[in-house]
């Protein structure tokens, strides 16, 4: 096989590291796929599930992909990982092949090397060492979810693996607006506590491990969802914001009020980047007021502003989501029934739905609060 022959060409100067690595190894880092085992022989992996997160025998993800990174950055990164009582050296570093961008990864058991110091320690102790070190690289200082890096590097193969496998998957956007009235209020270290309690009640949200939680950036946050469609997600969107409205913040015997901004988008076999699909969440997004209570008028008006409606489109859209029929609507705002059809048919074109159910499945967390 022509590929298979330069493969063998990019890799036929490094005898030294055949002798230096138990395996080589080349994996596509954004599906997790390994492509090729280069050690012990030159093998192409046929079809059928061949991730790379595989070998250590967790089965979930990596936290820590070092691989992701390499193919992000053009760098080569190294870390340690274990596998059952064994532990290894994960090198990896970014080569092009026929003109197709892929990472090599060389491994190596360094369990008796003393390269890591495990002499004397059980084997759960040594995984507890070697998580918390790969948990470190990807965890935000402040907060201690994860951080921007992990996001760049996860949230492209979550929208990949639901796309591939037809999963809803549901991103949700916070951003705590008055973090610097607090900090100018308070003190920094104010802020950085509220910041840190918002991120323990965002977390609580997270059923397992395909879901996750991050600091998005300065005081925004962003949690993924798998398999959650946009009703599901409007039920976790409404349970986050009661619990945040309900929870009294304080710090130094003070009462701390926050406002913070939350929205969600859902998608289902679409082909978006990671970029997009944080910017539609976001674009969701309605502020809840430093009291804990919405406005609704400012709501309308924002999504007036968003969706490009003129002011009596955004009245007819706030008739739709209360249930009202079109006679109603008409009858609300003193127009004909043929009007308040043409008004409806421009905010479904606009905001690119087909009927009032979606319509409202979409928009209903604005009047269901």
């Amino acid at each position: 096989m022509e590929q298979n022959n330069s493969i063998q060409k990019a890799i036929g100067e490094l005898n030294l590291f055949e002798r230096l690595y138990d395996y080589i190894r080349m994996v596509d880092p954004v599906n997790k796929n390994v492509a090729y085992y280069l050690k012990p022989d030159v093998t192409e992996i046929g079809d059928g599930e061949h991730h790379c997160y595989k070998l250590w025998g967790k089965g979930d993800l990596c936290e820590n992909c070092i691989s992701v990174r390499a193919y992000n950055q053009g760098d080569t990164f190294v870390k340690i990982e274990y596998q059952a009582d064994k532990v290894w050296m994960a090198t990896a570093v970014p080569v092009v092949i026929e003109d197709n961008k892929v990472v090599i990864e060389f491994l190596k058991n360094i369990t008796e090397t003393g390269i890591i110091d495990i002499e004397g320690k059980e084997t759960g102790e040594i995984h507890k060492i070697i998580n918390k070190k790969n948990r470190l690289i990807v965890s935000d200082a402040l907060t201690g979810l994860y951080n921007s890096r992990f996001i760049n590097e996860r949230l492209p193969y979550d929208i990949v693996s639901s796309r591939e496998n037809s999963r809803h998957l549901t991103l949700v956007f916070i951003s705590l607006n008055n973090f610097k009235a607090i900090n100018d209020t308070y003190g920094h270290a104010a802020g950085n506590h509220i910041a840190k309690e918002l991120g323990k009640i965002i977390k609580k949200y997270c059923r397992d491990s395909k879901d996750w939680v991050a600091r998005y950036g300065g005081m925004e946050f962003i949690m993924l969802l798998s398999d959650t469609d946009n009703q599901q997600a409007h039920q976790v969107y409404k349970r986050l914001y009661k619990t945040i409205n309900n929870t009294r913040f304080h710090y130094g015997g003070n009462d701390v009020k926050i406002a913070v901004s939350i929205g969600f988008y859902s998608m289902l076999n679409e082909n978006i980047t990671a970029e997009e699909f944080v910017k539609k969440a976001e674009k969701s997004t309605y502020i809840m007021t430093e009291a804990g209570k919405t406005d609704k008028k400012a709501v309308f008006e924002e999504l007036e502003q968003k969706l490009f409606l003129t002011v009596r489109e955004g009245e007819v859209a706030e008739l739709l989501l209360k249930g009202l029929s079109n006679t109603e609507i008409a009858e609300q705002i003193f127009v004909s029934n043929s009007t308040v059809k043409k008004h409806i048919s421009s905010i479904f074109n606009k905001v690119k739905v087909k009927s009032r159910s979606e319509f409202i499945s979409k928009y209903s967390y604005i009047t269901r609060l």
